[in-house]
């Protein structure tokens, strides 16, 4: 099923992930990366920050990116669902990005 940009930014917004992101319309690309809420991290990336990048464009094949905008946000979406659906408290006893320092 199709997702739009308020999907995306509800999901973000539901559980406290802050993206960013920029279209290049010239070379035909996406960038977008988000955070994980503080004290929060990523499991399946072990990680507290997360990229994707999407080429668009009508003859991208959907293995390499998407052809238009609604399907880029479902790809988005997709991937977004499965990085909320991984978080979790970070123990680490030093972190620089939940602040905790040695």
């Amino acid at each position: 099923m199709s997702k739009t940009k308020s999907q995306v930014f509800a999901l973000a917004k539901k559980h406290g992930v802050i993206i960013r992101g920029d279209v290049d319309r010239y070379w035909g690309e996406a960038d977008c990366e988000w955070d994980a809420p503080e004290g929060y991290r990523f499991t399946d990336t072990d990680n507290h920050c997360q990229y994707f990048e999407c080429p668009i464009g009508p003859d991208v094949p959907r293995t390499d990116g998407a052809k238009n905008a609604p399907m880029f946000w479902t790809m988005m979406y997709e991937e977004l669902e499965g990085n909320v659906n991984s978080l979790e408290k970070c123990t680490e006893p030093t972190c620089d990005y939940c602040g905790r320092y040695e």
